[in-house]
């Protein structure tokens, strides 16, 4: 129950009008991003990612589920989360990750490296998750987010692993830019 709970408030902060009364929903959002700005939600927000490590062995070897990694709950949710996080706390209305990420760093509240590692690995793992489900249904597979790193070239694997490792040091990140909204 609890996971329903936060994926509605995550899919709420993500709306977008497609159709219908724009003011209405420019008032319900101005509301929610005055809301979410008081310190407890991106807080909450922020404890979503602070249990991440990056699916790797002591030694560096992938932690695979059925021989592959799942780069969505791996990979893009701590992206996601955080990126969501840290812009809530700061009344950001951009609702895209990338977007989130760079109007953070905007603000001075995340260097320039760190937006350039976040938005390269969020790049690696929706490119790798796309491919992976291209040769899956190609194979009459059902697509998802289970990447077979095996197939993956050796240059590939590497910087799969650097861009895990980067997302590492997020959620100290986000729980420090989420405490000083």
């Amino acid at each position: 129950m609890a996971l329903a709970c936060r994926l509605n408030v995550d899919i709420f902060f993500d709306l977008v009008r497609v159709h219908g009364d724009r003011e209405l929903v420019d008032t319900l959002r101005q509301h929610a991003l005055d809301e979410a700005a008081k310190p407890l939600l991106p807080r909450m927000m922020a404890a979503e990612v602070m249990d991440y490590r990056p699916p790797l062995s002591l030694f560096g070897r992938f932690q695979l589920q059925k021989g592959r990694l799942d780069l969505k709950i791996e990979g893009l949710f701590p992206l996601v989360a955080g990126a969501r996080a840290m812009a809530l706390a700061h009344r950001v209305e951009a609702t895209g990750t990338r977007a989130r990420l760079a109007a953070v760093a905007e603000l001075s509240l995340m260097g320039s490296g760190d937006l350039e590692r976040f938005g390269k690995a969020h790049e690696l793992f929706l490119e790798l998750i796309l491919r992976q489900q291209i040769e899956d249904m190609a194979a009459g597979k059902t697509p998802g987010s289970l990447v077979d790193v095996s197939g993956l070239p050796r240059a590939a694997r590497r910087h799969l692993k650097v861009a895990l490792r980067d997302i590492a040091h997020l959620p100290q990140l986000v729980l420090d830019v989420a405490a000083r909204g």
